[in-house]
C-alpha cells in the first residue's frame, strides 16, 4: 500500500536535488523512485509505469534509469518469470533499489508536485526551492542562486518561475527595497491548500495547525477563497505585504 495515504510529503536526498551531473529527467525520475520505495528501499514498477508517473517518454525513462544507476543512486535488480508461450524464462517487472539514505540530509516534498504539469527544469527548480525552504514556510533565493543550484541557464529558471507561479505550488512575491530597487523574490510554500473561510460565525474555521503553516495566516482567516485568488491575480506583478493587508481589509 502506498505511503501517500498516510503522509502528505515524501523524503528525497539533497544530493539528488543538487547533483548537476544528472539531467532534469533523471532527477525527476529519481524523485518518483524515492517517493514510491517500500520500507526496504525497493521500488517495483514497470518501465511504462515509471514513464507515466514521471510524465516522460519510455525512451527518456530508460536513459534516466541508466543515469541514476551509473551515478550510484539506484541499483537495477533484474527479476525473471516463466513464459508458457515461449517456454523459457523472460524478464519480469524490474526492481529498483534506492541506495541513498533519507535518515539525514533530506528534503520533504509534497506529493502534489507530481500532479502539477511542469517541465523538467521547473520540476528541478521546485525541488531546489523546497530544499531552501526547509522547515520554514518561505525562502528568498535569487534567480542567479537557483541557476547555480540546479545548473540551469537564466532563461530556463525564468521560464520555470513563470510555470511555478501558474501551477500554484508557491506564492511568488516580487520584493522591492526601500529605494525601489528590486530584490530577491519571496517564495511562499503552498504545501497545504489555501483553505480559507467566510466571516460568518456558522462557517467552519481552519484548525490552529493549518493557520501556523499556511502563508499569511493572519490574512487568510476571515476571507473567502475567491477574494484570495482575486488578490493574487490582480497583484501579479510587484506585491507588498502592506498592500495585500490593505486589500483584504
Amino acid at each position: 500500500m502506498s505511503n501517500r495515504r498516510y503522509h502528505s510529503t515524501f523524503r528525497i536526498p539533497n544530493q539528488l536535488i543538487l547533483d548537476q551531473s544528472l539531467s532534469f529527467s533523471a532527477r525527476r525520475l529519481g524523485a518518483v523512485l524515492y517517493s514510491r520505495r517500500n520500507p526496504l528501499g525497493c521500488c517495483r514498477k514497470s518501465l511504462a509505469k515509471l514513464a507515466e508517473l514521471s510524465s516522460l517518454s519510455v525512451t527518456t525513462t530508460r536513459k534516466a534509469l541508466e543515469e541514476l544507476s551509473a551515478a550510484g543512486y539506484i541499483a537495477h535488480i533484474h527479476t525473471y518469470r516463466y513464459d508458457q508461450y515461449l517456454g523459457r524464462m523472460v524478464y519480469a517487472v524490474g526492481v529498483y533499489q534506492c541506495l541513498l539514505s533519507t535518515a539525514k540530509d533530506f528534503t520533504s516534498v509534497p506529493w502534489k508536485i507530481f500532479d502539477a504539469p511542469m517541465t523538467g527544469g521547473s520540476f528541478a527548480a521546485a525541488l531546489y526551492l523546497y530544499l531552501q525552504v526547509g522547515n520554514r514556510s518561505r525562502c528568498f533565493p535569487s534567480l542567479a542562486a537557483i541557476c547555480r543550484g540546479i545548473g540551469a541557464s537564466m532563461a530556463t529558471v525564468c521560464r520555470a518561475r513563470r510555470i511555478l507561479d501558474t501551477v500554484r505550488l508557491f506564492c511568488i512575491l516580487q520584493c522591492k527595497k526601500c529605494n525601489r530597487v528590486f530584490s530577491s523574490n519571496s517564495y511562499h510554500v503552498l504545501q497545504t491548500a489555501v483553505v480559507v473561510c467566510d466571516a460568518s460565525p456558522s462557517a467552519p474555521q481552519p484548525s490552529p495547525q493549518l493557520l501556523r503553516v499556511a502563508p499569511f495566516p493572519c490574512l487568510l482567516k476571515h476571507i473567502t477563497q475567491s477574494r484570495v485568488f482575486q488578490a493574487f491575480s490582480s497583484l501579479w506583478g510587484t506585491l507588498k505585504i502592506g498592500k495585500l493587508q490593505s486589500l483584504l481589509r
